[in-house]
């Protein structure tokens, strides 16, 4: 430190320089001790709004890169246990078969896209029509076998062709068809395959923030609050940029579909649609999927199609009005998705499609129903559906199961537990008193469960955390066993476990209420 005459009268500074002939301080140190208070001020601010978004990540409230990655992981085991294909877009999985034999049942078939494939799902009986065999089963129909075909980015074109032309239709002999109409469906082809209206493109690059040295640092400190600015900041400057630098809007090319030779195309497939209706013995109809309560977007997307269907003959069903008087809006679009990175419809709305088109069957296709009766005595608890794929539990007993803990932790879920773990999901909810988990060795394990909510029919995804729990033979005991449990989800300390690391193997056993299964 250095002073110019005088300096230290009236200031300390880190440097001194003489301008002018006068002695200019340079970095005075009172200044210095100004800019550390603001700097500590702006982390303590930073690190408060870091722990805010991170409980706000783990309540599903907000989209961060670990939601993102979340995502990809539900996708990646999704797409391993789902066995659909082109050729037969049935839903079949390891743990969920559909035989050709119909056994005396009724059949129902729902077809559609990725909203039937269960894009982003970690359960399958979150999907609607799973969704919808459950409330079939909820109003005694029990002689009733809800299936559904579907595979991502299938359109009513698609749709049709399966229908028509392949072979698997008769196989499964169904005695109602239900299409799904969501509203990309309208999404035509040319003769050699090309779209006739280009999908959106990626964001352009050009507007995204740039990252600095210290954007970087920041990030690394707190990388959800740096996230969010970064977020909010590259939409700023996208909704700044002229039109012809912005990427095409996702909700503007859906109305883009309703327009020209994309949508003289799609009058000729539902005309098509409507000869192919007018073939068959049993009823087919069309049922909207809004993916939430907003008129103002689904209504214009809906009306130019009503009367194509209607001119093919195709009962068409518009479930909109009811979805927004049943359930207003007032929170974000974003709540109503599965997850804060994936916006296809969540319980709330699954639950709304299934109790809809359960109400249609009954009211226009009672035979297609049959006759009410009383749940089977073979009726047990069954899981029919886990993540990751290679977990592949196989009942031993009514109430036991043999698990394999999976190799590595790289397929395995996080979010919303923040800590890798296995999900298993049963067919149909169960009231339970106690879970047990066993292994070789001791063992080092945390239990969590979702519940179907008798109030509102459905798993609203509120995680319920049994405790963590250390030993040779783990058993929680499950508070409130007549809420029916729909999803198990069990965190397991590895490290702790070092005899689990050789064999792999787990058995849960579930001590259930009589009846054990709840519709």
């Amino acid at each position: 430190m250095t002073q110019g005459p005088a300096a230290g009268r009236y200031c300390r500074a880190l440097l001194w320089i003489r301008f002018r002939g006068r002695a200019c301080p340079v970095l005075p140190l009172r200044s210095l001790a100004y800019i550390g208070v603001v700097v500590l001020i702006g982390l303590a601010v930073c690190s408060i709004m870091e722990l805010a978004l991170k409980v706000l990540e783990r309540k599903e409230v907000i989209r961060t890169s670990k939601w993102d990655e979340e995502d990809q992981r539900i996708l990646a085991n999704d797409r391993e246990k789902v066995l659909a294909t082109e050729k037969d877009p049935v839903w079949r999985s390891m743990g969920f078969s559909v035989d050709d034999d119909k056994a005396g049942r009724k059949r129902v078939l729902v077809v559609g896209d990725s909203f039937i494939w269960g894009h982003g799902y970690v359960n399958l009986n979150d999907v609607w029509w799973r969704q919808l065999q459950r409330e079939l089963n909820h109003r005694g129909y029990w002689d009733v076998q809800v299936i559904g075909a579907g595979l991502c980015g299938a359109s009513t074109h698609d749709e049709l062709r399966w229908l028509r032309d392949g072979d698997w239709l008769k196989r499964y002999r169904p005695d109602a068809i239900v299409i799904g109409y969501v509203t990309n469906d309208p999404n035509e082809r040319d003769s050699k395959g090309d779209r006739l209206v280009d999908p959106p493109a990626a964001a352009s690059t050009r507007f995204v923030s740039k990252r600095g040295p210290l954007t970087e640092a920041l990030g690394w400190l707190f990388p959800r609050f740096t996230e969010q600015i970064r977020g909010r900041v590259q939409r700023l400057r996208l909704a700044r940029a002229p039109a012809g630098d912005r990427a095409q809007d996702y909700a503007i090319w859906e109305l883009n579909l309703l327009q020209g030779k994309n949508f003289e195309s799609y009058r000729n497939t539902v005309g098509e649609l409507g000869s192919f209706r007018k073939s068959l013995t049993i009823p087919l109809f069309v049922f909207t999927t809004p993916q939430y309560p907003s008129r103002d977007h689904f209504a214009p997307r809906y009306a130019p199609v009503v009367p194509l269907f209607e001119q093919a003959a195709i009962p068409f069903f518009n479930c909109l009005d009811r979805y927004v008087e049943q359930h207003p809006l007032g929170i974000s679009v974003a709540a109503w998705g599965i997850t804060p990175a994936n916006a296809h419809p969540g319980t709330t709305t699954t639950h709304f499609y299934a109790t809809e088109v359960a109400d249609i069957l009954e009211a226009r296709y009672p035979e297609t129903l049959g006759k009410r009766s009383a749940p089977p005595g073979s009726l047990r608890p069954c899981i029919d559906d886990w993540m990751p794929c290679e977990v592949n539990p196989v009942r031993s007993s009514a109430g036991t199961w043999k698990l394999n803990w999976p190799n590595s932790t790289g397929g395995m879920l996080e979010l919303p537990l923040s800590t890798r773990h296995i999900a298993l999901c049963f067919e149909l909810p169960v009231a339970a008193r106690a879970v047990h988990l066993r292994g070789e060795g001791r063992l080092a394990a945390e239990i969590f469960v979702t519940r179907v909510n008798p109030a509102i029919g459905f798993d609203d995804g509120q995680i319920c955390p049994l405790g963590r729990r250390e030993g040779d033979d783990l058993t929680w005991q499950v508070a409130e066993p007549a809420l029916p449990l729909n999803t198990i989800r069990i965190a397991l300390d590895a490290d702790a476990s070092p005899a689990l690391a050789k064999s792999r193997e787990l058995t849960l056993e579930i001590q259930f209420e009589d009846p054990a299964v709840r519709p």
